[in-house]
């Protein structure tokens, strides 16, 4: 049976049918943009040698810094808001009866003196009350 490796060829006048199933002989077998870029990469690579590894050295280390200082700055953050939650609101909030938050005229109506229960519960603690 005779093989062809371009059938559309003008030359030939024989059906497909009449062509083998499988690869033909003589033709190359025809590779993917994946397996050429694949190996065109791995050429490059081994071509320049000491450049190509300093450059994925250096790109790796830029890489980890930029991973480590933005862990850094996520773990201040973070410490920042539980700080300043520990600080201004600590024990919780004590608000006097009087104090209506929506209503910002009685503000000046709403201080009172701390009760003596606060006062006592407070340096049980230990705490640090700067008034």
């Amino acid at each position: 049976m005779l093989s062809v490796c371009y059938p559309r060829r003008k030359s030939n006048k024989l059906s497909q049918a009449n062509y083998p199933i499988g690869r033909r002989a003589g033709c190359k077998r025809r590779e993917s943009n994946a397996m050429k870029l694949f190996k065109l990469t791995i050429r490059n690579i081994l071509a320049n040698g000491l450049k190509t590894w300093l450059t994925v050295f250096v790109l790796s280390i830029a890489f980890m810094l930029i991973i480590f200082m933005q862990g850094m700055m996520q773990g201040w953050d973070r410490q920042a808001i539980y700080d300043t939650i520990k600080w201004e609101i600590a024990g919780g909030q004590y608000w006097s009866a009087a104090y209506d938050p929506y209503d910002p005229f009685t503000l000046d109506s709403a201080a009172a003196l701390i009760p003596s229960e606060l006062q006592s519960a407070d340096k049980k603690k230990g705490c640090w009350n700067p008034y």
